[in-house]
């Protein structure tokens, strides 16, 4: 034992100083989660559909196409994230990454990019053709005119109206900002080809299994007065930093969305322009502002998460100078007046459990050392907030307390289920952080706080 610990001295002491290094000035960690490439594809995409004035994009096609090159495995997919264990890909990721290639190929100059197309092209009829994709990325390739709207499921908007009391609101913290664009797009069946400059326009039919998708119907003009309250709840719903609810598939949805209105009621919310560049900065800046983590598919901001686990795991360690005391104090900042804990940046309307209870944990650790006033009271508050989200069943979920659909609302979107978890249910993880930070307080079942 003696041994072991001697050996792991060195890298312990290696551990503390890089983290430590990898601080900012105002005192955070950010370790952004990287989900895949095809993101990227799919908002190269996304551009040449929109064809937004006022906005420039940092992306650039080539790189893009070296690193879906590199990531390609041998059967011709791609993984949806980056794991090892994972011997084949994902049909969506391969889907949009085949477009992407397939669409751009002779804009990208430094490789040559048909084989990879090829090899793609015969994993997806493998795997059963693009109708074997799911809800979300058959509402993108609806968009972009290569598929129909036919089956997906359309949400009325009735259930986006606040006083009906089975409304939207039951679903959870990271549906919502998807749900309100995608009921709207549905509804007027948005469809656009993608149309290049000098080439063909985007064309998909040879990825059908059986047979190619024909347009019918006609894409419905929106209405100035009963869409336009579907546009007005999306304008409200933007957050600070421009992002719809933190991430960046549901900020595209709500940009598409509203180019859609501008486009033929363009007198009715002047806000609409400067709503979808502030929306394309914020997702621009998520995929190509993190150094060796642009073009992976960083799809939020979760800052203030990486910053409780760095500190935490330092303070583990015994660290408890200078550069925790700035954790701390920056997390006290970020408290919200109800005591939760925002994930990272856009969420600060919307604390979380997961965030809160390792946040309470870490603020204990460092109370003997801390300068703030009512430094205690806040503490306090974060653990009575914890309290009144539990839910029914005695667990916790991650942002709302009961948070579990009536049978009404799981029937209207039912569909959706293939692509996203669209409850707030309690789970086991996060029901034993809020236990461990009720247990680093030493409460027990008896306490009152």
């Amino acid at each position: 034992m003696c041994d072991t610990r001697h050996r792991a001295q060195p890298l312990l002491k290696n551990s503390l100083s890089s983290l430590l290094d990898q601080q900012d000035s105002q005192g955070c960690w950010s370790f952004p989660a990287h989900l895949g490439s095809h993101y990227i594809s799919l908002y190269a995409l996304f551009l040449e559909w929109l064809r937004f004035r006022g906005f420039s994009s940092r992306l650039d096609l080539n790189r893009l196409a070296g690193i879906l090159l590199k990531a390609q495995l041998p059967d011709g997919s791609w993984r949806q994230a980056r794991d090892p264990a994972l011997s084949s890909g994902d049909i969506n990721a391969t889907v949009i990454n085949y477009a992407a290639l397939k669409f751009f190929r002779t804009s990208i100059s430094t490789a040559n990019v048909e084989p990879a197309i090829h090899s793609a092209r015969k994993f997806i009829l493998a795997a059963g053709g693009i109708d074997s994709v799911n809800q979300f990325t058959k509402t993108f390739l609806a968009l972009f005119g290569v598929r129909g709207w036919e089956d997906i499921g359309e949400i009325p908007y009735l259930m986006f109206l606040e006083g009906v009391p089975l409304n939207y609101r039951q679903f959870s913290q990271w549906v919502i900002p998807h749900l309100i664009p995608m009921a709207y797009l549905r509804h007027n069946r948005v469809s656009r080809k993608i149309r290049g400059t000098f080439g063909p326009a985007l064309d998909l039919s040879e990825l059908y299994a059986r047979n190619p998708w024909q347009p019918s119907g006609v894409e419905a003009a929106p209405s100035a007065w009963y869409d336009g309250f579907m546009v007005k709840k999306l304008l409200e719903q933007q957050r600070k930093h421009g992002s719809w609810g933190g991430y960046t598939v549901s900020t595209l949805f709500s940009i598409a969305a509203l180019d859609h209105f501008h486009r033929k009621h363009a007198g009715r919310f002047p806000a609409i322009p400067g709503a979808i560049k502030q929306g394309l900065e914020f997702v621009d800046g998520l995929y190509f502002d993190h150094g060796k983590g642009n073009y992976l598919g960083c799809l939020m901001h979760g800052g203030v998460w990486d910053t409780i686990l760095s500190a935490q795991a330092l303070a583990q360690a015994g660290e408890m100078g200078e550069p925790l005391i700035l954790a701390a104090e920056n997390l006290y900042d970020l408290q919200t007046a109800e005591g939760g804990f925002p994930y990272g940046r856009d969420f600060e309307q919307y604390p979380d459990v997961d965030d809160t209870s390792r946040a309470l944990v870490f603020l204990e650790q460092m109370a003997p050392v801390t300068r703030r006033t009512g430094a205690a009271d806040c503490r306090k508050k974060g653990l009575r907030w914890l309290l009144n989200r539990q839910n029914s069943d005695g667990g916790w979920g991650a942002f709302d307390k009961d948070n579990v659909g009536s049978r009404m609302v799981k029937g209207f979107t039912k569909d959706l289920s293939d692509s996203v978890d669209l409850f707030d249910e309690s789970s086991a993880d996060n029901t034993g952080h809020v236990l461990a930070a009720f247990g680093a307080y030493g409460l027990d079942r008896k306490s009152v706080v």
